[in-house]
């Protein structure tokens, strides 16, 4: 699992950096968004979630498979709550436009959703292959 989980860091921090300066790329070229000084916040939010979650299923005891569906649940109430309250905050810190906020955080979470199916199916593929070779 510790090089899945090194393999996984790896990915995802491209991918978050491809995003950001991709998404960074794209607000600066829509008219009249100059002020846009919380954009980075917005991946940088998603990256420690990400980490956060590839650091947690790769180091779980896999040996209880309700625990470990219990752990994917807790995972996706625990980023849903996050992430409200994340949106929350922007919107009451945020001077510049919330409708642009807001589509680049729905942006970012649609690329974390795929990331995290992404990282669910990498390590129940590892899992599925130590168990066969137990």
């Amino acid at each position: 699992m510790k090089q899945l989980n090194k393999k996984l860091f790896i990915l995802y921090t491209i991918i978050i950096l491809i995003a950001g300066w991709g998404g960074w790329g794209i607000l600066q070229a829509l008219p009249e968004q100059n002020n846009l000084s919380l954009y980075p916040v917005i991946p940088v939010f998603f990256y420690i979630l990400g980490v956060a979650t590839i650091y947690t299923l790769t180091h779980i005891n896999r040996d209880n498979p309700s625990k470990v569906t219990n752990i994917y649940l807790v995972f996706k109430l625990m980023k849903f709550i996050l992430s409200a309250i994340f949106v929350v905050i922007i919107f009451t810190v945020a001077n510049e436009s919330r409708k642009v906020l807001l589509l680049t955080f729905a942006g970012y979470y649609f690329i974390y959703i795929l990331c995290e199916v992404l990282i669910y199916s990498q390590i129940e593929k590892k899992d599925n292959a130590e168990k066969r070779h137990a």
